[in-house]
């Protein structure tokens, strides 16, 4: 019986210190948050997923998109054809909503006849930009997604205009440029 005893003691003890372990592991991620939250005006290359990119990029590439249908609808849609800006922008607010598109409802996204949409979807998979992969569950459809060059250049364009727009200094370099590098975001 003192055995049962000493054992389950032990195993107590055991229990105590892996808590304490994995509690000091907490303690050290929060003071990071923490220290990563005390200078939200700095946003580094791993920073480009973070919720809070996340969530403004998703308010500017909407806004993106809400402009040129209002353009549109004011002038016309004759004037301002870009059906492949147009894919990638909604591509691109897909993948921040973690939502897939369909390579029908990515075309029915642009402004343009369903034949056109389609041509340029071909055009930017064999750029690079976008990669296209069957429905393994029905074989009519197919689903399109920004490839991980298509996502990193949205990625880079969308922290250049928000640099531009919120005021800190202008960005002379591309927006390729812009991935592995601290970028001043607010």
């Amino acid at each position: 019986m003192a055995e049962m005893n000493q054992e389950g003691s032990q195993r107590g003890k055991g229990f105590l210190v892996e808590a304490r372990q994995q509690l000091a592991k907490l303690e050290g991620e929060l003071e990071l948050l923490k220290q990563s939250l005390s200078e939200p005006d700095v946003c580094g290359p791993e920073d480009l997923t973070s919720p809070v990119f996340n969530s403004r990029a998703k308010k500017i590439v909407g806004e993106m998109l809400r402009l040129r249908r209002s353009r549109a609808e004011a002038f016309g849609s004759d004037l301002f054809g870009e059906p492949a800006w147009d894919l990638l922008l909604e591509l691109y607010l897909a993948e921040l909503n973690h939502v897939r598109l369909s390579v029908t409802g990515a075309c029915n996204r642009t402004d343009v006849p369903p034949t056109t949409a389609l041509r340029w979807v071909t055009k930017l998979v064999e750029a690079g930009w976008v990669e296209r992969f069957d429905d393994h569950l029905d074989a009519r459809r197919s689903w399109v997604v920004l490839s991980d060059r298509g996502s990193e250049a949205m990625k880079g364009l969308v922290a250049q205009t928000l640099q531009r727009i919120e005021g800190s200094p202008a960005v002379q370099e591309s927006p390729n440029s812009l991935v592995g590098k601290r970028v001043r975001l607010f």
